[in-house]
């Protein structure tokens, strides 16, 4: 069995990811699939760290859980108040209100904290969290 390094650079990184290439279609419960496994872990780990992935914006959020729900816009009418309230919130030109967000959030599920988010959070951003 390959001994498994931790992805401390790019340069590992790069290695992890080229092994990956190699074993991928290893069968389960060989070592080559054993090994693939945690150097895929490894890599989401480094990545998750020098890449962090940030927010959704509020409005592809809305619309992918809309979408996921065979919803409208024309649905969150009632909740924000006139369609070209909601075109803006769809386009990023209105946030949205506190209240709103609750009700957004109890209609199709949004988690409040991509609802209501800052510009430019990311996951566990502190700041971010606090500040909502």
């Amino acid at each position: 069995m390959v001994k498994i390094m931790e992805i401390l650079s790019e340069e590992d990184l790069d290695a992890a990811l080229a092994r990956i290439d190699e074993i991928f279609d290893a069968k389960p419960g060989t070592p080559e699939r054993d090994e693939c496994d945690a150097l895929v872990d490894m890599v989401a780990r480094y990545e998750d760290i020098h890449y962090p992935m940030g927010f959704p914006a509020a409005a592809a959020a809305i619309e992918r859980a809309l979408d996921d729900r065979y919803m409208t816009t024309v649905e969150l009418i009632p909740i924000i108040g006139s369609e070209s309230k909601v075109c803006e919130v769809m386009e990023g030109k209105r946030d949205l209100t506190v209240p709103q967000a609750r009700a957004i959030h109890k209609l199709i599920g949004i988690r409040a904290d991509i609802l209501l988010q800052k510009p430019g959070a990311q996951f566990g951003d502190r700041d971010t969290r606090d500040s909502l």
